[in-house]
């Protein structure tokens, strides 16, 4: 019996009947796509890697937010989700 190999990336889920189907990764059409996910579902992001015991809770700011270099300059680069 020869074993298949799965991807770390993919994701199992138990079917109606209890045998599990894999969900196979597969990338986002755009970045924007992404981008709303995580706006509209911040949960997605986990918390409890971080404190177990009182993971923090997400809250979306502002997409695309511009970061300054330096006191005196206008915003050089950005952060996806803020």
């Amino acid at each position: 019996m020869q074993l298949q190999k799965v991807s770390r990336d993919s994701i199992f889920l138990p079917d109606k009947s209890g045998s599990l189907k894999r969900v196979p990764h597969q990338e986002y059409q755009s970045e924007d796509m992404l981008q709303d996910i995580v706006d509209r579902h911040p949960e997605l992001i986990v918390g409890e890697q971080i404190n177990p015991d009182a993971p923090p809770g997400w809250l979306v700011i502002r997409r695309e937010a511009g970061i300054a270099g330096s006191d005196t300059e206008g915003s050089r680069w950005s952060v996806d989700n803020f």
